[in-house]
Order: structure tokens, then C-alpha cells, then sequence
């Protein structure tokens, strides 16, 4: 059961990130225009999906957790393919209630999506394989991230963003057919439990995602913005771009995967982190943005995976099984939290600064935080 349920739950992720990739990697770029050119208006619809996902995430896990887990998946589906109609109208009536209308289909499909998700994957590995299981559904991930921004961004040049959100819902309705397949796993979040505030493993959950993840999102998305007016706003050329330096990284997910079941995780992240600030900090250089991606995009393949990792141990090793949801809970909100405050320091920095001292100052911040990060 729990390897057929792993590849099941992985199969469902790629299909679903066909979707919320083409939203992360190129949303940036419609707000901005949405917004009149505005760059710290264009993070406020970013900031408020993460701030909802953070607040609301412990009353849809207590829903998903009752209805089920695959059942979960499937109202999330239907809720991402739902979200892609408002901006299907605002095609052809560009109004921004329909844009709001969008966002928040979009948000409640995190809600039910991302519970059942984080469940599936802890219910269905185990501390000392954790490694080498998760750098396969990373690389299967990564196969899609290599051609979702190749074709989402051909697409939004040729027909618009609108009807690339609509063909990417579409695609990911597919996954429909893996999640009838997986087993229907019921859970509990009660969040009644006062000593979590003094539990030594969700401190140390909260500092890999509140403090040692820090600045990851906007740091990417402010690039997003940079390499789209460097390559003359060209969507298909930072696509094509992100597209290349993907397939160069994946080459070396499994490694990582095998250094991470022999090696310290904590010190591991610790590490790529420092090393990803630097890659941050080196985006204001006069370096070929290439180089520059390459580099970012291997060291955060490694980290990525190392925080994933580390975060599904701490929420199911020595824990007790009544206790494994609320911890998942947990990790979502101090995830979320995190995010919306990176992207309000990001959105701030780039409207007061211009775009080389802002990845200056992102970075130089996430590796004084990777610091505070203990073994």
C-alpha cells in the first residue's frame, strides 16, 4: 500500500503542478500589469493568498481530515478547474472581480489540496527511505517543471495568461483518474494541545520553514520580474530559460537523495542555505543569467529537498499518532506566515529599490537567518 499510495500522491502532484507552477512562475507578471506597473501592488494578491492559506488551514485540514483524503483531492481538483472560469470571462470582460474571483477558487483549492497532500506523503514513508523517496517524486516533479514554464510561457505570449490558467486547469483535471485509485485515509486536527508551543521538534519545525526558508518564494519571484524585462518581456524566453536550467539540476536530485539517508539533514540545509543566499546575492552581478539560474536552481533542488525531508520527520518520527495532524497543521501556518512576511519585505525593498540591491538585501537576510537554524 504505501509505495503504490506514494506514486499515486506524486502522480496527483505533478498533474496538479502543471497548474499552480504556471500560476507561481508567471502570476507575477499579470498583477503587474493588472496593477498599472505597480511592483509592491502586484505582491498584495500573493500575500493575501498565503495569508488566508495560513488561517484557514486548520479548519479545511479538520473538513479534510473528516471527509477523507482522497476525497479531499478530488474537491480541490474540481475547485482548481472551477478557478480557471473567472479568468476565462476576463478574456473577453476585464473586470477585477472576476481576478478576485479567481484567487480565492484558487485559495480553497490549497486548502483542501495541501492537507491531504502533506498527510498522503507522511502516512506513506517511513525515516530511513524518506531520503531516497523523496528524490524520486522530486525528479518526477522536476520533469514537469522543465515543461511547464517552456510551454505555459509560448502560451501566455501567443493567447494571453488567461486562457493558459484555463488549459493548465484542464490538464490538471487528469489527475481525477490517480486520486479514484488511492485509499481514502480519514484523520483528526483538534489543535487543543497547549504544549506545542514547548515541543523541542516544532521549534525546530518552525525555524527550516519560518526562518531558514525565508525570502525563497519572493527571492524567485522578484527574479521572475527582473528576467522578464531583461529578455525585452518575452514570457516564452524566461520560460525557455527556466526550462534549460531545470533539465540541468535534475541530473542530480537522486544523489542528493542518497547523501541525505547517510548524512546530518539539519546541517545539510544549513549549508544549501548559506549557499542559496549566496546565489541570491550574486544575481545583481553583471553574470549570464544562465549561469546564474543554473546555479540557484541546482543548490535549491538540494535544499528544497533536504527541507521537505526534514519536515515530514519531525512531523511523523517519535510522534505520537494523535499528534502527527496537528503537527501538519502547524508546519502550514508557520510555512504561510513565513511567506507572506518575505513577500511583504521583498515587495517593499523592490518598490524602494531597485532590482540589484533588492536580491542584495533578500539575500544577505536569508543567510542571517539560516544562521539562527540549530542542529
Amino acid at each position: 500500500m504505501k509505495n503504490k499510495d506514494f506514486a499515486l500522491t506524486t502522480l496527483v502532484e505533478n498533474f496538479q503542478a502543471l497548474y499552480s507552477l504556471s500560476v507561481h512562475t508567471f502570476g507575477i507578471i499579470f498583477f503587474y500589469q493588472l496593477f498599472g506597473n505597480n511592483a509592491f501592488l502586484a505582491f498584495l494578491p500573493i500575500i493575501l493568498r498565503y495569508f488566508f492559506l495560513a488561517v484557514l488551514i486548520p479548519y479545511s485540514s479538520w473538513i479534510a481530515g473528516k471527509i477523507g483524503t482522497s476525497k479531499s483531492l478530488l474537491l480541490a481538483v474540481f475547485l482548481y478547474i472551477f478557478s480557471s472560469l473567472p479568468l476565462l470571462l476576463f478574456q473577453y470582460v476585464p473586470n477585477n472581480f472576476l481576478v478576485l474571483s479567481w484567487l480565492l477558487l484558487f485559495i480553497l483549492g490549497d486548502l483542501f489540496y495541501n492537507p491531504a497532500r502533506i498527510y498522503l506523503y507522511g502516512q506513506n514513508s517511513t525515516h530511513n527511505n524518506r531520503g531516497t523517496t523523496f528524490a524520486f517524486k522530486h525528479i518526477t516533479l522536476t520533469i514537469t517543471k522543465i515543461l511547464t514554464p517552456l510551454v505555459s510561457g509560448y502560451i501566455i505570449e501567443t493567447f494571453g495568461f488567461s486562457r493558459m490558467i484555463v488549459l493548465s486547469a484542464l490538464v490538471a483535471s487528469l489527475s481525477i483518474v490517480p486520486i479514484m485509485m488511492l485509499h481514502n485515509l480519514k484523520f483528526n486536527v483538534m489543535l487543543q494541545n497547549h504544549s506545542w508551543f514547548t515541543n523541542p521538534s516544532v521549534k525546530k519545525l518552525t525555524l527550516v520553514n519560518s526562518i531558514g526558508r525565508f525570502g525563497d518564494h519572493a527571492g524567485q519571484t522578484i527574479w521572475v520580474l527582473y528576467l522578464y524585462f531583461l529578455f525585452g518581456q518575452s514570457t516564452s524566453n524566461v520560460g525557455t530559460l527556466f526550462t534549460f536550467t531545470t533539465a540541468i539540476s535534475i541530473a542530480f536530485l537522486y544523489v542528493f537523495g542518497l547523501f541525505l539517508n547517510k548524512h546530518n539533514r539539519i546541517k545539510s540545509f544549513k549549508g544549501t542555505s548559506l549557499l542559496y543566499a549566496l546565489t541570491n546575492i550574486l544575481r545583481a552581478l553583471p553574470i549570464s543569467p544562465i549561469i546564474l539560474d543554473t546555479c540557484n536552481k541546482v543548490v535549491n533542488q538540494f535544499r528544497g529537498e533536504v527541507a521537505e525531508v526534514i519536515n515530514y520527520d519531525f512531523m511523523n518520527d517519535n510522534v505520537k499518532n494523535k499528534d502527527k495532524d496537528e503537527m501538519m497543521v502547524i508546519r502550514e501556518i508557520g510555512l504561510n506566515l513565513n511567506i507572506v512576511i518575505s513577500y511583504l519585505v521583498g515587495g517593499l525593498l523592490l518598490y524602494f529599490l531597485d532590482f540589484q540591491l533588492t536580491f542584495i538585501s533578500l539575500g544577505v537576510i536569508m543567510a542571517a537567518l539560516s544562521l539562527l537554524v540549530k542542529d
